[in-house]
């Protein structure tokens, strides 16, 4: 009888284990939102160059023609949104691209 006590605390031990990994477990919809999180980020990724040269110009007119510095400045800012950092590293991306084909140009 004592063995037969045993082994059902045992089994007991072990189903409450058995219960608490399964509750530890993420459901199947869990599991696939890091996922879904990680596609939305990287759609977030292209940003439209029609979107890049509307930002531009309007970084150029908060600051005075300054692009890259206004855009580097508004990258610093707190609270800024993924999508919005995104953005302002294609403008200043772009904004430099454009100024080293301007040198080439000039030195031609």
């Amino acid at each position: 009888m004592a063995q037969a006590r045993r082994r059902k605390g045992r089994n007991v031990q072990n189903l409450g284990a058995l219960s608490a990994f399964l509750l530890s477990r993420p459901s199947r919809e869990a599991r696939f939102v890091p996922l879904i999180r990680g596609l939305a980020r990287l759609g977030a990724l292209w940003i439209p160059r029609a979107e890049v040269r509307a930002e531009t110009w309007a970084i150029g007119v908060r600051h005075r023609g300054q692009v890259v510095e206004g855009a580097r400045q508004e990258g610093r800012a707190a609270g800024l949104s993924f999508r919005r950092a995104i953005l302002l590293k294609a403008v200043i991306r772009e904004h430099s691209c454009a100024l080293r084909a301007k040198a080439r140009k000039a030195r031609a």
